[in-house]
């Protein structure tokens, strides 16, 4: 996988296909907390993404899931009920 042309070296380590809530985050697992992630909108021409969409930021910010479990996606407007494939890596986050 690439972000930015460079290569992400990670191994994915589970694949959870899941609703966006109303909140714009995808629940994945407790146990997969500060888990770097990949993901996929569920539908023809999905583009996979490296990133969380951010709302009102010039960028988008690298994608860990959250100590909660959550995966954040993007803005509830645009994400909200959309189906997506997360992709669970094998790269914790360090601060």
């Amino acid at each position: 996988m690439y972000q930015n042309d460079e290569l992400i070296e990670a191994d994915v380590i589970d694949t959870i296909i899941t609703e966006v809530e109303s909140a714009g985050y995808a629940p994945v697992d407790t146990d997969y907390a500060q888990q770097r992630f990949v993901w996929v909108p569920f539908r023809v021409n999905g583009v996979l993404r490296s990133q969380a969409i951010r709302e009102n930021r010039s960028k988008d910010q690298d994608a860990w899931i959250q100590k909660d479990g959550n995966a954040k996606i993007g803005p509830r407007e645009k994400w909200a009920g959309e189906t997506v494939a997360v992709f669970v890596l094998d790269e914790e986050y360090e601060k």
